[in-house]
């Protein structure tokens, strides 16, 4: 089931997609279904990463219909998803964001 195309599509609202997503969850922990989440809703493996740094299915909407940010948000330099080496950030407005690891605030303390 592809779960971001049918938000996307208007098929489903994102109440009725998370509402799957945890009936499906559920299942899983039951020991009823062993299809990986990931494959179950056909997200890429960088929307499956981006979703476990927390971003919303919302947030996936958007990265995969109006494109991942190119720029990180901290630094400024170039980020291409597909190469990793960030993570997600929540947005504070409409925006999605991507930080590179080595310059985000949770690597301030750490020593280069």
């Amino acid at each position: 089931m592809n779960l971001l195309e049918q938000m996307h599509d208007g098929g489903l609202s994102p109440a009725e997609a998370e509402s799957i997503f945890d009936a499906w969850q559920e299942r899983f922990h039951a020991g009823e279904v062993s299809t990986p989440w990931n494959e179950q809703f056909e997200f890429s493996e960088f929307e499956a990463t981006a979703f476990l740094h927390g971003a919303t299915l919302g947030d996936l909407v958007k990265l995969r219909y109006e494109g991942w940010p190119t720029k990180c948000r901290r630094c400024g330099r170039d980020i291409n998803y597909r190469l990793y080496g960030w993570v997600f950030i929540p947005p504070d407005d409409e925006k999605s964001r991507l930080e590179h690891i080595f310059c985000g605030p949770h690597m301030s303390n750490i020593e280069t």
